[in-house]
């Protein structure tokens, strides 16, 4: 774990007034230097994880914020499509019954009815998955999430790099906690 940790300060930002963390050799071991270690934690990994924190906090109430809304839309496209099939049904028993027969509207029906085979053949050629509601809703989730997310300003690739940066950070801080004048 001291390996791990001093591996880790060699890449890590000098202390404040830019002084290096200081190894003294003994015995062919190395021994840190605690008060160096201490004010580092301190004075410079402390700050910066929670400056990092804050920045990705922020981001991640504005993230659930969106996706929150963007769980919404896919049920609103369901009811849509619902409204369509139920004013097709309509629209159909009216023309079967009503006004034509049904030697006019049997063809429609089976026109209507084959358009669904050819658009799940034209879904999987181009997106090699099957149609089904499911992979529909995530496809439609996804999509708005992605819409939501560029006009409100979510950056996916910095808010990955911060989650990343602040494990490494409080990974260093823990590996640090036993450290005394805490």
């Amino acid at each position: 774990m001291l390996r791990l940790f001093l591996t880790a300060a060699r890449r890590a930002p000098a202390l404040p007034g830019g002084a290096p963390l200081q190894c003294h050799r003994r015995h062919a071991s190395a021994a840190v230097d605690v008060a160096a270690l201490t004010a580092y934690r301190a004075h410079t990994l402390e700050p910066l994880l929670a400056a990092k924190l804050q920045q990705l906090g922020q981001m991640e109430a504005l993230k659930r914020q969106c996706d929150a809304e963007a769980a919404t839309y896919p049920r609103l496209w369901k009811l849509a499509v619902l409204g369509f099939l139920s004013l097709q049904v309509v629209v159909l028993f009216d023309w079967t019954y009503i006004h034509f027969d049904w030697n006019l509207t049997e063809p429609i029906t089976y026109l209507l009815g084959y358009s669904f085979t050819w658009l799940s053949l034209l879904w999987y050629g181009n997106l090699q998955q099957e149609f089904g509601y499911g992979r529909v809703h995530e496809l439609l989730q996804q999509r708005q999430c992605a819409r939501l997310y560029r006009r409100r300003g979510v950056d996916l690739v910095l808010y990955e790099q911060l989650r990343a940066e602040t494990d490494v950070l409080q990974r260093r801080l823990r590996s640090l906690e036993y450290l005394p004048g805490k």
